[in-house]
């Protein structure tokens, strides 16, 4: 075994090892995307996030975006099945990363041109955190009917410190980034009534970063 993929098991064992520590079951798991980061490694054949999810038993969602539809059955007066879609992207930066307002204008963007009738959309990589309500016209939940609906861009938060005491300088230190909230983003999903003949719609009663 050479060195390189010595170092790398090391690590997705510390994760794994982390994970198993706060016994969260996996089934509450949506899912795992990778990053820029783990792609300089499966560039050489391994591939650590596949790997680290295998040993979870969680949903891998493979290299940097993917769209997760989450359904939930719905008891009220019969059964109905409401979806959540999810679209999730690992995200850019570049000098974007320096810039808050820069990330919301790419991501929102990024959603509204691209997709179509989805319901909350994440991003990464930029170590920000947040979450920008907005609206997207609705036309295909009923016929003849459009409805101006309330979607949400979410950037998911990081626990990489910009200065580090003690320790030199840090990755987001040298790449000039601002100090940022060491939080993740908690989004809860509720459920309306849209009008009197019981459909129903989401809602989100509780959105805000886990200090």
């Amino acid at each position: 075994m050479s060195q390189g993929t010595s170092v790398v098991d090391a690590e997705v064992k510390d994760y794994v090892n982390t994970w198993k520590k706060h016994k969260i079951p996996p089934e509450r798991h949506l899912g795992v995307l990778e990053g820029n980061h783990p792609l300089k490694q499966t560039s050489f054949g391994m591939n650590p996030v596949a790997y680290m999810c295998g040993e979870l038993k969680i949903p891998y969602l493979a290299e940097y975006s993917a769209i997760v539809p989450v359904v939930f059955d719905i008891k009220n007066k019969g059964k109905m099945t409401l979806m959540l879609t999810i679209i999730a992207h690992h995200g850019w930066g570049g000098t974007n990363s320096r810039q808050i307002g820069a990330d919301w204008n790419k991501y929102t963007h990024y959603s509204k041109s691209n997709f179509d009738n989805w319901d909350i959309s994440v991003f990464g990589h930029t170590h920000n955190i947040g979450v920008l309500p907005t609206t997207i016209m609705d036309c295909t939940t009923k016929t003849n009917f459009v409805r101006e609906k309330v979607v949400l861009v979410g950037i998911a938060g990081t626990f990489l410190k910009t200065l580090e005491k003690g320790s030199g300088s840090t990755y987001s230190e040298r790449g000039g980034y601002p100090p940022r909230v060491i939080s993740w983003l908690e989004i809860d999903v509720g459920f309306k009534r849209l009008n009197a003949s019981a459909n129903y719609g989401l809602r989100y009663p509780h959105i805000v970063p886990s200090l």
